[in-house]
């Protein structure tokens, strides 16, 4: 994951559906709950009746905590604050990872070719 750099963009509506085209019994959605396209709040108003969807949150706003919360009582599921652990946090500390504000590569394909603004 080291050389994995983070993106300004968490777009989760194309992975969610693909999940839900899958037709599992339960999903798995682990994150910090701030999905840019509006992903939870979109299947929360579509909820698929026939699939568990769990959330974990990792540090999490209030605001995104309450979408997640709604994502998974909409599907039957459950949500929890799963934080993270201490010794992650110091690893992310000393070893930081680069963060992509324009697109490169596979990573941050839906991010702006050449934004100013983010620059």
């Amino acid at each position: 994951m080291q050389t994995v750099p983070l993106c300004l963009r968490t777009d989760g509506k194309e992975a969610l559906q693909l999940g839900f085209n899958l037709n599992p019994d339960v999903m798995f959605v682990l994150g910090d709950g701030a999905f840019t396209d509006g992903a939870s709040r979109y299947f929360s108003e579509r909820p698929n009746k026939k699939v568990v969807v769990h959330t974990l949150g990792m540090e999490v706003s209030g605001k995104n905590a309450q979408t997640f919360k709604q994502l998974a009582a909409k599907h039957r599921g459950t949500y929890q604050d799963v934080g993270v652990h201490p010794q992650a946090a110091l690893i992310a500390k000393q070893l930081p990872r680069p963060r992509l504000k324009t697109r490169n590569g596979y990573w941050g394909l839906k991010l702006p070719a050449n934004n100013k603004k983010l620059q």
